[in-house]
């Protein structure tokens, strides 16, 4: 009975679930073969051991799953924000925002250009760090850093990566700049 009234046990391809500690985890359901499609509903408070359980909207229908929740991994970090592939007008401004979390918190965020490191020239190239209480997942445990590049041409095209190091690990997003000179041979 479970508090919930008899229900029928769904049949699913459902998996036991690990996470840490402070994270809202979101759990997104499709329910096949109902017409019109059911909203389902996950229900599990707490942390530690937690039965989350999944109900479909008007029916007896239920299954569940086991979510063990704990502390942060010792060491890990993890992006809250990549690089990714941009592509500009010669003349134009860039602009690159990375961001991490991890236990212990990010220390150090490196930029790098074609594996060279990269370094504030003013004011062409302005390099930032994002504060905590900036972040939009603001916590003491985040580190940002935003990179600004103003009147681009075709020297600023390359890849760039920025390099997040805690003391125990290391890691690294990259994205590509590409500059488009088209616009200015154009009478722009």
């Amino acid at each position: 009975m479970d508090g919930y009234g008899e229900v029928e046990d769904l049949e699913s391809d459902v998996q036991d679930y690990n996470t840490e500690e402070d994270y809202n985890d979101v759990f997104d359901s499709t329910m096949n073969g109902s017409t019109p499609a059911q909203p389902v509903l996950w229900l599990g408070v707490g942390t530690g051991e937690t039965k989350l359980a999944a109900f479909v909207s008007g029916s007896q229908a239920r299954t569940d799953v086991d979510a063990t929740t704990g502390g942060s991994k010792s060491g890990t970090l993890k992006f809250v924000r990549t690089l990714s592939n941009i592509s500009k007008d010669e003349g134009g401004v860039a602009h690159m925002r990375c961001e991490a979390v991890g236990d212990p918190p990010p220390i150090k965020i490196r930029w790098y250009k074609n594996e060279a490191p990269l370094e504030e020239k003013r004011p062409k190239i302005t390099i930032r760090k994002i504060h905590a209480q900036a972040h939009e997942h603001a916590a003491k445990n985040v580190a940002g850093s935003r990179l600004k590049i103003t009147n681009l041409d075709v020297s600023d095209v390359g890849f760039y990566s920025c390099r997040v190091t805690n003391g125990k690990d290391q890691i690294q997003s990259e994205g590509t700049l590409r500059v488009d000179s088209t616009q200015k041979w154009q009478g722009k």
